[in-house]
């Protein structure tokens, strides 16, 4: 998600579910959250995306450019988005799935076929980039990048080395997946993204293959993790505060997160040293994607929406606010140095070799990986 992210993820992030606002009387029985397509105002453009995910004046500059009105709904997770797209009614007009979930959907014919004619912008994007998401959607045909990180691991090392008693041995999953490790950290805070994702970052770190459908491979991963178990504090898909604030010192995490952390921890006057490390092989790369579902009510206002986020100014404008990396690579020279400047973002081919992509699992496997993660959290 695949991290849920994104990571996420992959790679989901972080939100509450967005009840749709009032509509018709006679739609209130069968709204519930899904909203209803059927009432949707043809000049209306209606979104699902995670939260904190956009500059933030992207959605006032678009209705101003276009007179189009926006209605941006937040969602949890990929998983919460998936149920509401499987359901045939979402309501909504462009999605925002990690692109190994949009794989599967793909599959299930969610999804409108993309045309690129009313996307000129799309000569922004990245070449490499295309290529990378074409594995997950051959040809380019359903999904659009918007952005993409890394998930692996992130460290206070202030607090950290607090805990430890001095200066961190080499940085690495060691020091999260090692339980004598781990219990020393328990003493500044341990935390776990909450997702089966954190089985695939297990398996590289085995030395197995991240991609593997073998369920001995994810017993062997969910016994490993179970040895931390007992220390880990946190489950959440949004640790920006519990790092800025000093209550964790260690967990899994993603890339852009960092830049956050770090700014929060700055403006509330803690002078916090918070670093993302991913180690050769074991770091998994994953991109946010945009998508018109089938059922979308204004596809046109869709089209318009995607062209417009594919503008230097502003995906830039978005990467300086949520600090991950755009698919349109010219925006480098147009965000914050710290961010341009930063290798963990805007990956260098070699680096970008080093990363494992997530990959789509069936439904058979993605159900093990769950009720492993459910297990899990619970303690078995």
């Amino acid at each position: 998600m695949a991290p849920d992210p994104a990571p996420r993820r992959a790679a989901a992030r972080f939100g509450e579910v967005f009840f749709f606002g009032k509509t018709l009387a006679w739609c209130s029985g069968v709204l519930m959250a899904l909203g209803c397509a059927g009432a949707q105002a043809q000049g209306q453009l209606n979104i699902a995306n995670f939260s904190d995910y956009i500059g933030p004046e992207v959605v006032k500059k678009f209705e101003k450019a276009t007179g189009i009105k926006v209605s941006y709904g937040i969602i949890d997770s990929d998983d919460t988005l998936q149920a509401k797209l499987l359901s045939g009614r979402s309501g909504y007009d462009v999605v925002y799935p990690s692109s190994n979930y949009m794989s599967k959907q793909i599959e299930a014919g969610i999804y409108e076929p993309i045309d690129w004619s009313k996307i000129p912008n799309r000569a922004n994007l990245d070449a490499g980039i295309m290529k990378k998401v074409a594995l997950t959607d051959p040809g380019n045909r359903y999904g659009v990048p918007y952005v993409y990180g890394i998930e692996a691991l992130v460290i206070n090392m202030t607090r950290a080395k607090e805990a430890w008693g001095g200066e961190l041995p080499a940085a690495n999953f060691d020091l999260l997946f090692k339980p004598e490790n781990a219990a020393k950290f328990a003493k500044c805070g341990i935390g776990l993204i909450d997702s089966s994702s954190i089985y695939t970052t297990m398996l590289t770190y085995l030395g197995r293959d991240p991609g593997s459908t073998s369920l001995k491979d994810l017993d062997d991963a969910h016994k490993e993790l179970m040895k931390i178990r007992p220390y880990v504090k946190l489950f959440s898909y949004n640790m920006i505060n519990d790092f800025a604030g000093g209550d964790l010192c260690i967990a899994n995490g993603w890339s852009g997160d960092v830049h956050v952390m770090k700014r929060r921890a700055k403006a509330a006057g803690r002078d916090y040293d918070i670093r993302f490390i991913s180690p050769k092989g074991q770091g998994g790369l994953w991109f946010t994607m945009m998508g018109i579902p089938k059922d979308a009510v204004n596809k046109e206002a869709a089209y318009k929406w995607i062209n417009f986020l594919l503008q230097p100014d502003i995906a830039a404008e978005t990467t300086n606010q949520i600090t991950y990396p755009s698919a349109v690579m010219a925006t480098k020279s147009m965000v914050a140095p710290e961010l341009a400047n930063d290798p963990t973002l805007y990956l260098s081919d070699a680096f970008m070799a080093e990363l494992f992509s997530y990959t789509p699992q069936e439904d058979d496997l993605l159900r093990a990986y769950n009720k492993a993660w459910l297990r899990y959290k619970s303690g078995r």
